[in-house]
């Protein structure tokens, strides 16, 4: 281009469209047990992993979710961009919960679950989102990476971030 000249550079607009409403018992997540249910029917019976982001606002009131990818039998890729780009262009939402179903049933979550889960926690710190759990969905049973035993209620540890990063053995 000669010096002086002028580029055509794209101008982009991003939008966020509403594709529907689902029907929730209760307008609130308070345990990963209530992850469970909400996503148990959907994302048991699938024959591939499937991941998911729901997000909420500052009150923990659910504002929507949004699915993130589908991947294949005992994996799937997730972008921490697309986890949060959802998030951020709702404008309300002040934290996020994600869950992912394992077809085979066995919630032991992998390397690959545990690497995602601190690689997410630690772009939500930078962010400015609360991160409150990380739930993988089974047949009959599911596994929080965020509570691993505990009862305590989603959000509840000010600290998630130092938690996880103890939990998977990266605390320096």
């Amino acid at each position: 281009m000669a010096p002086g000249a002028q580029a055509n550079v794209p101008v982009w607009q991003v939008t966020l469209t509403q594709t529907g409403t689902g029907k929730w018992p209760d307008a609130y997540l308070r345990s990963p047990e209530d992850v469970y249910k909400r996503y148990r029917d959907q994302m048991s019976g699938m024959d591939r992993e499937c991941f998911m982001v729901v997000m909420l606002d500052v009150h923990d009131k659910l504002l929507g979710e949004h699915l993130v990818s589908l991947g294949a039998l005992d994996m799937t890729v997730v972008d921490p961009k697309a986890v949060f780009r959802p998030a951020i262009n709702i404008g309300k939402c002040a934290s996020i919960v994600v869950v992912h179903n394992h077809p085979s049933g066995d919630v032991t979550p992998s390397d690959q679950d545990k690497e995602t889960t601190a690689r997410l926690a630690a772009a939500a710190q930078l962010l400015g989102f609360k991160f409150y759990d990380h739930v993988i969905v089974g047949s009959d049973s599911w596994y929080s990476f965020m509570h691993a035993g505990s009862d305590e209620t989603l959000g509840s540890s000010p600290d998630l971030q130092d938690r996880i990063k103890a939990l998977l053995g990266l605390d320096e």
